[in-house]
């Protein structure tokens, strides 16, 4: 279902890849990096993600960064803030 001009798997992996490792330093200028960023998606429930994205996400300590996490949707790259 992803549009004809999506980046190839390899190429979104790539770049998930980077701003993970940019998103330690700074969240916020890495998520306005990526195709669908937000700096803070407010209180997240469980059963809302996929189970690798909900995994990860509630695995991170709070101010840890992680990813990329692969899911049907794309890949994510989490920063737990509470």
């Amino acid at each position: 279902g992803a549009p004809r001009d999506a980046r190839t798997r390899d190429a979104a992996l790539a770049l998930a890849t980077k701003l993970t490792k940019d998103a330690k330093e700074d969240f916020a200028a890495a998520a306005k990096q990526g195709d669908v960023g937000l700096t803070d998606a407010g209180k997240m429930q469980r059963n809302v993600l996929e189970p690798a994205p909900e995994y990860t996400l509630f695995s991170l300590d709070v101010g840890e960064v992680g990813g990329p996490v692969d899911s049907p949707r794309g890949f994510y790259v989490f920063k737990r803030i509470d």
